[in-house]
């Protein structure tokens, strides 16, 4: 069985079996097969698209962190965090009992199965395994629907029967969650026009296409604007979201450069290619001239367009997010403006600041690609406030 111990409770949840092993199949089969998701696979839930499997990935992904990633060492205990794989046998005598539990989905939903699991990871006695009971679902065909594969709640529309007042399962929770992720086009099959707000970025650019050699070559923000930004963004914290997509891959090929390049003070993020059809990224933060970088590999899919969020903490932690899902975090500096130059794109030189001692050693490796829906904070934000509301310039346009 594929089981998720809730935190605090030692509870044990199974997980629907042709799922979690539908989703493994596709992303641990093809990586390295350890029985959970960790490394290069996390970065590739978008072949999920927006289905009940993405749902399902992101709860294991949230068990692993939860249980702090601990048990990942031994590929052969197929556990990490509070997710693991364990062996059970069906209970329906000694473990039926689980069947009158509160919060049990309806039948046209899910059934379930009363299992006894050889828990060998997180609740033992004298390192040996203890039989647990649990339950074990089997999601109805079109509960996809209705029931988030992630594990919250299903939403319910209040409704009447025969003059009797019902609720009904609704597809709020499920359709709300995928324009969250995948907005405005984001993702595969993704949702047009769902925002209701208003971003609360500081700055919102449309973006576009970039090319080397061309008058698209490069943003400069100096020149747009910076709106409601403050002029000592990054003092508070700094967070950068946009849809990215690479048409070539070049070491160093920079997507965004803020910074002063004679003080060295800036912030960045450029192309960490080390082979292959996926592309890494690096994240940079400097204070005078001292860098620190978080390298996450296998980011981006050469020609594939992907959302994603770089966060800076007020203390300076750095952290890097894709399609919904923290796939890095490392110390980094609270570097502030003002800053002398900010460039979306590296410009025709590809330099990481377009000018200053970067220059040269940079020169050929000019952005190609595509950075879309920009939206800049002068703050730390989660994921769900970076894809949050319509950005401003579409809001001036309306």
């Amino acid at each position: 069985v594929f089981a998720v111990r809730s935190t605090g409770t030692d509870t044990l949840k199974l997980i629907d079996h042709e799922h979690a092993q539908t989703v493994l199949n596709i992303l641990d089969g093809d990586g390295n097969a350890n029985g959970v998701l960790d490394g290069f696979e996390v970065t590739r839930l978008r072949s999920l698209g927006v289905s009940a499997l993405f749902g399902v990935a992101e709860r294991i992904i949230r068990a692993q962190e939860a249980g702090n990633n601990e048990g990942g060492g031994d590929t052969r205990q197929k556990r990490l965090g509070n997710f693991a794989q364990m062996g059970a046998t069906e209970a329906p005598h000694s473990c039926a009992a689980l069947l009158q539990a509160e919060g049990l989905l309806s039948q046209s939903l899910a059934s379930y199965t009363p299992m006894c699991v050889k828990d060998t990871h997180f609740l033992t006695v004298v390192d040996q395994p203890m039989g647990r009971c649990a339950l074990q679902p089997k999601m109805v065909v079109g509960s996809q629907c209705f029931v988030p594969g992630n594990g919250m709640p299903v939403s319910v529309l209040p409704g009447s029967e025969n003059e009797t007042a019902v609720k009904r399962p609704s597809t709020a929770s499920v359709c709300g969650l995928a324009s969250r992720i995948f907005r405005s086009g984001q993702g595969v099959g993704g949702w047009l026009s769902v925002g209701i707000d208003v971003s609360t970025a500081g700055l919102t650019l449309p973006g576009g296409e970039f090319l080397p050699g061309t008058g698209a070559a490069a943003l400069d923000m100096k020149q747009v604007g910076l709106q409601s930004l403050s002029s000592s963004l990054g003092a508070g914290g700094f967070s950068f979201y946009a849809l990215i997509r690479f048409d070539r891959f070049k070491w160093e090929m920079p997507v965004f450069a803020f910074g002063d390049a004679f003080y060295g003070d800036y912030i960045t993020v450029d192309c960490r290619h080390r082979g292959g059809s996926y592309s890494g990224l690096g994240f940079t933060t400097a204070s005078a001239g001292h860098a620190l970088t978080l390298e996450v590999k296998d980011m981006l899919r050469l020609h594939e367009e992907a959302p994603v969020l770089f966060t800076v903490s007020r203390g300076g932690q750095m952290t890097m997010w894709l399609r919904g899902i923290r796939v890095g975090d490392h110390a980094g500096h609270t570097t502030a403006g003002p800053f002398s130059e900010m460039y979306i794109a590296g410009g025709q030189t590809g330099a990481r600041l377009p000018s200053g001692r970067n220059n040269r050693r940079r020169r050929n490796a000019g952005f190609e690609g595509s950075v879309r829906d920009i939206r800049i904070w002068d703050r730390e934000v989660s994921w769900s406030e970076a894809v949050s509301g319509v950005p401003q310039h579409q809001v001036a346009l309306a």
